[in-house]
Formats: C-alpha cells, sequence, structure tokens
C-alpha cells in the first residue's frame, strides 16, 4: 500500500502540473473533481499504515478537501455485481478494490481518471483516461 500512496500523491503531482501547464485550466477546477470513497479509504489506510507521515497526511488531506468525494451505495454495489460478472466471464482479472472504482464511475456516468492501464480492460465500455508523466 506504501507504494500505492506513493503512486497516488505522484498522480496528483501529475494531475495538477498537466492541468496548469498542457491544458492551461487553473487548478481551481479540483474543486469540482469526484473521487469514489473507496478511493478515500485507500488513501487513508496508507496514511495509517505508515503511521500518519506528517508532510504526506498534509497532502492527503488537502487533496480530499478539494474534491467531492461520492459515497459508495446500493445502486453501485448492483453495477459492482454486474461488472464482477463480466470480468469473469471475459476472464479479466481486477483486484477487488479496482473493481469497486470502476463500478462506481460506471454508475455515476464518469471518466476514470488513472495512470494504471488495467481499468482500460474493463468489459463494461467503462470511459478512462489515463494520465501520467508526459513523453
Amino acid at each position: 500500500m506504501e507504494h500505492c500512496l506513493h503512486c497516488l500523491y505522484q498522480v496528483w503531482q501529475v494531475f495538477v502540473a498537466e492541468v496548469e501547464n498542457h491544458f492551461g485550466i487553473d487548478v481551481e477546477i479540483l474543486m469540482r473533481e469526484y473521487v469514489s470513497s473507496v478511493t478515500e479509504a485507500e488513501l487513508l489506510y496508507g496514511l495509517a499504515k505508515r503511521g500518519y507521515p506528517k508532510g504526506l497526511s498534509l497532502r492527503v488531506r488537502e487533496f480530499l478537501i478539494r474534491v467531492d468525494v461520492l459515497a459508495w451505495g446500493s445502486d453501485v454495489a448492483a453495477v459492482y455485481g454486474d461488472l464482477c460478472a463480466r470480468c469473469e466471464v471475459s476472464g479479466v482479472s481486477l483486484s477487488p478494490l479496482d473493481l469497486m472504482i470502476a463500478a462506481h464511475a460506471s454508475a455515476v456516468g464518469a471518466v476514470l481518471v488513472s495512470r494504471d492501464k488495467v481499468f482500460s480492460r474493463v468489459p463494461n465500455g467503462l470511459m478512462v483516461e489515463e494520465w501520467g508523466e508526459r513523453t
């Protein structure tokens, strides 16, 4: 999880740089961005596991203040069940938490932004945008 948390922070840095420099959009746009409560849980678990390092804790909390956290409810659970079955039939293997995040994005009709290419294999037409370091 430490590696995952570090990657999430890197994604955050890359995201801000991409928005500000590449797209010419002010970072204030983050006020209208969303994350799944599953993502929030992963971030908070990573902090707890690492003993809440002061600098990283501050950065994660600042990130969570700037985004709306969407609750994972029964409507998302229904999409999750269907998505798990489709992945099994298609031979696509994702971690349970990745499946939960994919189901959440799918349920709310959101574009899932990630550096993890695994989401592009989701068989339900999930809208994915891969953001990473510029090449």
